[in-house]
């Protein structure tokens, strides 16, 4: 962030010189200020790059910014590197675009969602949603298709493959491969038995902890537990396993596929 903050501090010197009124003339497009009333009502056109500031009362687009974006609905359609700051703040990331900073507001959402090229950050916010999120989100609905860092939630926590750690204070999700850890009320990973997803490696922590159909390898603790295929230990009031190799510790355990099904206290199974 500080070679970032460096960079705008010299392109504003630089383009502090450039007479804005003769901006449509200048062929490389770029300002390093921007006032947006409600896009086209603005000071240059959505296809220019802002390399500075940018202004949205209340909307304002453009290609890209690096900078600092300030507004009701800000709005850019490629790169952006830097801080925005408003009710809603969308990063289309067309084709190659790229998200690297920090959004802060009610909604924050860097698309698409699926298939995003790259966005490395922080999003705090109500709602936030990305694609292949590295970093940070802390909101009521934190969404991302590949999260590799930190959601932390009050609502729901969701990612499609996760490496990291999920906080929520009522749902963690996932469905595709996991390497890390879950904690909230209720922990889910993959979305039942007609809905298979990818491994899940590591620790789940809560009052029910749940991994359908996918193998789970590392530990489940809380207050019910459940697993489809079980490698290494379950510890809970009630543990229930389809296929095991491990142990299970509490007051009811139960191996569906064992010459012993049900057993108190302590169940073993490999």
């Amino acid at each position: 962030m500080k070679k970032i903050l460096n960079r705008l501090f010299v392109l504003v010197l630089v383009f502090a010189v450039i007479d804005v009124s003769g901006a449509e003339e200048t062929p490389t497009k770029m300002t390093p200020l921007q006032l947006s009333v409600w896009n086209p009502v603005q000071l240059v056109p959505d296809d220019w790059d802002v390399w500075g500031l940018r202004l949205n009362l209340p909307y304002g687009m453009n290609r890209d910014l690096y900078g600092l974006d300030v507004g009701v609905f800000n709005l850019v359609r490629r790169d952006f590197a830097g801080i925005q700051v408003g009710v809603a703040n969308l990063t289309s990331t067309e084709s190659a675009g790229a998200f690297t900073g920090i959004q802060v507001g009610v909604a924050n959402i860097v698309t698409p969602i699926t298939g995003l090229s790259g966005a490395s950050g922080l999003q705090i916010g109500l709602v936030n949603g990305g694609g292949k999120m590295s970093g940070f989100q802390v909101g009521g609905f934190n969404m991302a298709d590949e999260m590799r860092g930190l959601q932390l939630g009050g609502n729901l926590n969701f990612a499609e493959s996760l490496a990291g750690i999920q906080i929520g204070f009522l749902i963690n999700s996932s469905r595709e491969t996991v390497t890390g850890v879950q904690v909230g009320f209720w922990n889910m990973h993959g979305f039942g038995k007609n809905l298979p997803g990818g491994d899940y490696c590591g620790l789940q922590v809560g009052l029910f902890n749940s991994v359908y159909s996918s193998p789970m390898r590392g530990v489940q603790l809380g207050l019910s537990n459940y697993a489809a295929d079980m490698h290494g230990l379950q510890f809970a009031l009630v543990n229930i396993a389809d296929k095991m190799t491990g142990v299970q510790i509490g007051l009811v355990n139960i191996i569906k596929e064992s010459p012993v099904v049900f057993f108190p206290v302590i169940n073993v199974h490999f």
